[in-house]
């Protein structure tokens, strides 16, 4: 059994809710743990939500908790939710109850039939695709941050991305080694470390730090599981269609949409989209699927637009963005 958990914000309430659906639609229930919904907001939970989960989970058990039940604070949200978010998948390895857990993002939903042996080895390893992690300042800095030998090499690992496969015990460590190296909670070491630290290298690189190895941590896979549309593959014509065939095809079994694409993708590469979930069986309509598009950009916080600003989009009172460089494809 797996428990699953996802962090999720206003901004993602409706690609949320089309998640669920698809756990309850495609995730075989012999293997199926728990759900776990952590609300990572400064804004009050919304009344309904539980029952709109529930509707959408058609019976599956989940529990829906607040980031203060946690103990992370809305003032620590403030600050920076999508660091928040990091430190909330590590706490919430306190209330997961099976050996391992299953984190996805709000932009995570599946496409076809899985079962939790399409991320768990039959002998507990979470099963990835490993990449080499050299290059990633993010990386070495949690490896700095546990004292691992830069000697030690195993740069060799996976990319700081869900799907991904957390052991329980090893996070349930590494949350008391941050609270006695920092004397504070661990939402706070993320923010004292923000955009330095980062969940999942920083859990391989704590494994380092215990003297075990990654390979104790993961089965490489055969090939790829999921396909996420970006903001930089909605950008690219090409790229945007090689994905699209992958999930159309169903060489995958996971889709992503992140948040940037919901806001930048042409007209015709939204209805692409929402065509691929109606045939799977996610959304009920072609407007359903829009709607959960336009929802997106329409939460987007302050924050939001300030990235998409960084990243060359361009702010349209009243609309979706486009990208600064567009063609309208």
């Amino acid at each position: 059994m797996i428990d699953v958990v996802s962090v999720f914000c206003r901004r993602d309430l409706t690609l949320q809710r089309l998640q669920a659906r698809s756990i309850a639609r495609y995730f075989e229930r012999s293997g199926l743990g728990r759900i776990l919904y952590i609300w990572n907001d400064t804004s009050e939970m919304p009344a309904a939500l539980r029952e709109e989960l529930a509707e959408c989970m058609d019976g599956i058990a989940f529990e829906l908790l607040s980031a203060s039940e946690l103990g992370v604070d809305s003032a620590a949200i403030a600050i920076d939710g999508w660091t928040t978010q990091q430190a909330l998948k590590l706490l919430a390895a306190r209330r997961v109850v099976t050996d391992s857990y299953l984190v996805l993002d709000a932009k995570i939903y599946l496409v076809q039939s899985c079962s939790i042996r399409d991320f768990v080895a039959q002998d507990g390893r979470g099963i990835h695709l490993m990449e080499d992690l050299g290059k990633s300042e993010s990386y070495q800095y949690c490896r700095e941050y546990f004292g691992v030998d830069p000697q030690m090499g195993a740069c060799r690992g996976v990319l700081n991305v869900t799907p991904f496969v957390l052991k329980t015990a090893v996070v349930e460590r590494m949350l008391v080694t941050f609270e006695q190296k920092e004397g504070c909670a661990t939402a706070e070491t993320f923010l004292a470390h923000q955009k330095k630290l980062s969940e999942f290298l920083a859990y391989q690189a704590y494994v380092l730090s215990e003297g075990g190895k990654l390979s104790d941590l993961y089965q490489e896979a055969r090939a790829r599981i999921e396909v996420v549309i970006w903001g930089p593959t909605a950008q690219d014509v090409d790229e945007f269609e090689r994905s699209m065939e992958l999930l159309e095809l169903g060489s995958v079994k996971v889709g992503g949409l992140h948040w940037m694409a919901c806001c930048i993708m042409s007209a015709g590469q939204r209805a692409r989209l929402c065509e691929l979930w109606l045939s799977r069986g996610l959304v009920a309509s072609a407007e359903e699927g829009q709607e959960t598009i336009d929802s997106v950009a329409r939460n987007l916080t302050e924050g939001d637009w300030k990235y998409l600003g960084s990243v060359g989009a361009k702010r349209k009172t009243g609309q979706i963005l486009v990208p600064a460089n567009s063609s309208g494809v």
